[in-house]
């Protein structure tokens, strides 16, 4: 049944494009050569600046590819907009360990789509990967300008900011209702300088645009119940001079509840959440070990009994079927808060050995409205961490209904 459960894991994360129904929108684009294309552009809310777009030319036309090479700018209105420049990137590391004495950025000529935050009199661009968030803007029609920030030491060890960006907007954005004080304490994130444009040309009564994706952070909480398949198994040379011979308690099934609460990442549609996903479970068996170095020695029973609110945290990923449904995979780490914990019979252990390792859980489900079902497997883990020369793993597999009611 594992074996099944990852290559269907496996083959749902091979197509998740296939299944990731985001709407394509009204737009246009402008080729290099300055013709306007009206178009459905795919808006997938990109977290970096992209290379490409899809776009159709009717909802129900082929889709087709834009690419930076042919394209000067793209455009859905009110939402997104962005501009192909070719700009200096400031490529100086932010990891303290490799910081030097250099306040002067290390500029790198990169040519990207910028995505415009603010347009108007004064105009934010964006530009973000993988490595770094660096901002640009441009007054009326000069020239764009790096907006400078960067980390350096004074000395051997002191860090020091290089904010030069602050004085640049000072000597060019001036109104009478942006202060000196207000620039001093302008922080370099894209909330406050989008809040800080939008303000300037407010000021200078400006007919502007102030571009925004709709995706907003949202927090989840559910109740679920379930059914969980759990097995233990006892492995070890030397088990209080006894070698195991049958060594497995289970797979035995169970009841388990618990709640998930979520937040829906402010980003890419809201196709990624993280989740924090208590529960309680717990698990009870008999099995028995013998000596294999004193085979007279009779075989000794043992009963276990293991009671935990059971804590994954982790990643969840969406794939939307339509407007009303969805696929969602799961990937995470599961740490246990034990409850009971005990080794009995003709073998015991006290409660001071366990101590449960940390796990990965992963987790392939549907979503309906508020309504979803999922299967989750847990690896294999060490119940007895603490004791050298026994091993008794706990391995975990489950079915559970849930109801989003927040």
């Amino acid at each position: 049944m594992k074996k099944n459960y990852l290559i269907l894991l496996l083959f749902l994360v091979s197509t998740t494009g296939l299944f990731a129904q985001i709407n394509f929108e009204k737009g246009y684009f402008i080729s290099n050569n300055g013709q306007k294309t009206d178009c459905y552009i795919k808006n997938v809310d990109w977290i970096n600046n992209p290379v490409s777009f899809d776009y159709k030319i009717t909802l129900d036309g082929e889709v087709k590819i834009a690419r930076l090479a042919t394209v000067k700018s793209f455009t859905i209105p009110n939402i997104c907009k962005y501009e192909k420049h070719t700009i200096n990137v400031d490529m100086s590391t932010k990891d303290y360990a490799k910081l030097n004495n250099d306040k002067n950025p290390e500029w790198q000529e990169k040519t990207s789509f910028l995505n415009i935050l603010v347009e108007g009199d004064a105009t934010l661009y964006h530009y973000k990967n993988a490595e770094t968030s660096q901002f640009f803007f441009k007054k009326g029609t000069n020239n764009l300008e790096t907006l400078v920030y960067k980390y350096y030491l004074v000395g051997e060890d002191q860090l020091a900011k290089n904010t030069q960006y602050r004085q640049q907007l000072y000597t060019s954005l001036t109104c009478e209702a942006i202060s000196r004080k207000r620039v001093s304490n302008l922080s370099y994130n894209r909330n406050d300088l989008t809040r800080f444009f939008v303000d300037y040309n407010s000021c200078v009564n400006d007919d502007f645009v102030a571009y925004k994706q709709e995706s907003k952070g949202a927090f989840h909480l559910r109740a679920e119940v379930g059914i969980v398949n759990q097995k233990t198994s006892l492995d070890s040379r030397i088990f209080q001079g006894l070698t195991a011979s049958s060594n497995e308690i289970g797979p035995k099934w169970g009841s388990r509840f618990g709640f998930d609460l979520e937040f829906a990442l402010p980003f890419n549609k809201n196709k990624w959440a993280a989740f924090f996903a208590p529960y309680y479970q717990s698990f009870e068996g008999e099995g028995e070990v013998s000596s294999e170095s004193s085979p007279l020695f009779s075989p000794r029973t043992y009963e276990i009994k293991y009671a935990a609110i059971q804590m994954p945290i982790g990643i969840r990923h969406y794939m939307y079927v339509n407007d009303t449904s969805r696929l969602f995979l799961n990937a995470g780490v599961v740490m246990d808060i034990p409850l009971t914990t005990e080794i009995s019979g003709e073998l015991g252990l006290v409660e001071e050995n366990f101590k449960t390792s940390v796990g990965g859980v992963f987790g392939i489900g549907y979503n309906y409205k508020d309504y979803y079902v999922e299967a989750r497997i847990i690896t294999s883990r060490e119940l007895l961490e603490k004791t050298s020369g026994s091993s008794l793993s706990l391995s975990h597999f489950s079915f559970s209904l849930g109801y989003q009611f927040l």
